[in-house]
């Protein structure tokens, strides 16, 4: 294999690296350079011990420490490992335990390792991130070579453009499964030759020295060692981990339940206190069951009267005399929780973070590429969430507005490329400081807040899905996973696209009509109406769609069997298979599309016990009902018979 080197990524990235049986290396999972020698070399020299902490029934922390005798720079490798799955979890910290300032530690790349197998032809599978496209999250695939092939997000959004988790497969299925936790810029490289390939990842650039009592930590990294078998069991095994380890998670250990939520069409700049009780009113006067009312922006002072110039101002405008209490009191009255959203790290001229607190911001720079120099013009300022005493205050007074506001889902957008930002002074022996410490102070900030209020749920949004790394999916929800709305076509092809990654995701429709409900059925849903322009047969549709997703919601939180081939054709039918193996049940999901032949077809669904029996329930049509065995089911399939433009689902239901 032809030697390959990532572009200095910046500080430490989480090196997660796993060894099986039939994959042989001795190098170690990470590599740096120090004063421009290798760590291979160097940490042979350097004091070390080692450490391990039982942390739970299935669960190891190994912490590995590194100190250099001379300068005082220490290492701490910090992985766990997992009796149920054959994956490691690593990341490491750079602390200067001296009283001068460390040399330059360069090139980090905790995703640095070489793997050798039985049998070669390897195959890169990854997927589109998001842009606002009917694509995003379309699979991909890049067949390896020993040409280096290099993924990374667009500019320090971590799922901007491209996902920050891939796998390496040969040609029986075995291999690696790879993601990232960083909510800023990283870089991947790939490459094989023969029966081995590379992988060296992290952050995107690193070369800084560390002043004194100054500590850093780097990206995480989550690798598993896949078995041979088909495709699916391969995406399934990494979403079954993620599911189990890198989701949400109550206090008790049990899967917080994804929003149901209801909200308003109409034009954020129109919305008022008084229009949003009333549609609390008329959505439990026709008993829908969502369980959440859902305000967006618009609510705060706008120096300019558009919502996008309101960012910075945490004030109410005068269309919420009262602020957002009576809201979430009219909410709570009918059982139901409040959304509310909220863009910290944006902030726009003349509002008060700009004209009080300008220290605590970064102000654009002027050499972006030609495509982001709106961000300039426009004077689109960075909150500094690497500042301590800005982000305390930041802290405090979000907190308090949750509090005063009952807000039982905290919404956090992200409207703007930050890498530039980051990036903007860099001094030459600092570079990745910024980035580090910002994005580390972020999961300070939405930590903080999720400790001050037990049981409140992080809503990520930022563009619609650009921040979906390990360490943001495994604290929230994306209830907006694409400002591509609210198009059917496009949220099956999403649905598909995401579902082979992480495995909780929903979105919603805009529209009373079911073949749209359909299409955005997931583990999180929600309707934005008009709600006080429907008619008798809207509520009925709007009813019954909450109550299919009501039914239907646990069966998402399964394995995803794709039954035909992604597209984004309006010209075929799509359908899929969530099981869960847990409850040995799931659900069966098909779509015939506007322009798409044949009256009907037939899929076959996997995973069931074939001795087992089902009941096998119509959405459409109860008169098919019936109790049928796994094996009828897998092997017979069943036959869908829709319209142009046409959606069912089919559950089955283990009975013994």
């Amino acid at each position: 294999m032809k030697k390959f080197l990532l572009v200095p990524p910046i500080l430490v990235v989480l090196v997660v690296l796993l060894i099986a049986p039939n994959c042989r290396g001795q190098q170690a999972d990470f590599s740096f350079n120090y004063n421009g020698q290798p760590s291979s070399k160097i940490l042979k020299t350097w004091k070390k011990t080692v450490s391990t902490q039982k942390l739970d029934a299935t669960r190891t922390r190994e912490t590995i420490r590194y100190e250099d005798p001379e300068t005082k720079l220490a290492v701490a490798v910090i992985t766990t490992t997992y009796s149920d799955f054959p994956a490691k979890h690593t990341v490491l910290y750079f602390r200067n335990a001296g009283t001068e300032d460390t040399g330059i530690i360069s090139e980090i790349l905790p995703l640095d390792r070489t793997y050798t197998f039985s049998q070669g032809g390897f195959k890169l599978s990854y997927a589109e991130g998001s842009h606002e496209r009917l694509t995003d999250f379309r699979p991909k695939e890049q067949p390896l070579s020993d040409s280096v092939f290099t993924i990374k997000p667009d500019n320090g959004r971590p799922s901007d453009e491209v996902m920050p988790y891939f796998n390496v497969r040969n040609g029986t299925g075995a291999g690696m499964a790879f993601a990232i936790g960083w909510s800023g810029q990283w870089k991947a490289d790939f490459a094989a030759n023969g029966n081995s390939f590379g992988v060296k990842g992290g952050m995107e650039k690193t070369h800084f020295l560390l002043h004194p009592g100054e500590r850093v930590r780097t990206p995480a990294v989550i690798a598993l060692k896949l078995p041979a078998g088909d495709e699916d069991s391969g995406y399934n095994y990494m979403r079954s981990f993620l599911l189990k380890y890198f989701s949400p998670r109550a206090k008790d250990g049990s899967l917080v339940k994804g929003p149901i939520t209801s909200s308003s069409a109409m034009r954020f700049e129109d919305q008022t206190a008084e229009h949003h009780i009333r549609n609390i009113a008329l959505i439990n006067e026709h008993k829908l069951e969502s369980e959440y009312y859902f305000i967006d922006t618009g609510w705060g002072v706008s120096p300019t009267g558009d919502w996008v110039h309101s960012v910075g101002n945490f004030d109410f405008n005068e269309r919420y005399p009262e602020g957002v209490a009576p809201i979430s009191k009219a909410a709570k009255a009918t059982g139901r929780g409040f959304v509310m959203w909220f863009e910290p790290e944006r902030v726009m001229k003349d509002t008060y973070l700009y004209n009080e607190h300008p220290n605590w911001l970064i102000t654009p720079p002027n050499n972006m590429e030609e495509r982001m120099m709106y961000m300039y013009n426009d004077n689109f300022c960075l909150f500094d969430m690497a500042n301590d005493e800005a982000r305390a205050w930041l802290t405090d007074k979000v907190d308090s507005m949750i509090k005063e506001g009952g807000v039982t889902v905290y919404r956090q957008d992200f409207n703007m490329f930050p890498l530039p930002y980051w990036l903007k002074d860099e001094r030459e022996n600092r570079q990745g400081i910024h980035e580090i410490k910002y994005v580390t102070g972020l999961y300070d900030y939405i930590d903080t807040l999720l400790k001050r209020n037990p049981g409140l749920i992080f809503d990520n949004c930022a563009s619609g899905g650009r921040r979906l790394d390990i360490e943001l999916v495994s604290r929230s929800f994306a209830l907006i996973r694409s400002d591509f709305l609210w198009d059917p076509t496009a949220q099956q092809c999403h649905t598909y696209g995401l579902n082979r990654w992480i495995p909780l995701t929903g979105i919603g429709a805009a529209t009373t009509d079911m073949y749209n409900s359909r299409s955005g059925y997931g583990y999180n849903f929600g309707l934005a109406l008009i709600w006080s322009n429907l008619n008798d047969n809207q509520w009925e549709i709007a009813a019954r769609s909450y109550k299919e997703e009501q039914s239907i919601q646990d069966f998402f939180a399964g394995d995803f069997h794709p039954l035909t081939p992604y597209s984004t054709e309006n010209t075929v039918w799509m359908a899929w298979q969530f099981h869960r193996k847990d409850m040995n049940s799931g659900i069966i999901q098909v779509f015939r599309r506007d322009e798409a032949p044949g009256e009907s077809q037939t899929y076959r669904p996997v995973g069931l016990k074939a001795d087992g029996k089902y009941d096998v329930e119509f959405a459409d049509d109860p008169d098919r009902d019936q109790i049928m065995t796994g094996a009828e089911i897998m092997k017979n399939g069943i036959e869908f018979a829709l319209p142009k433009r046409g959606s069912t689902y089919v559950t089955y239901t283990f009975i013994k």
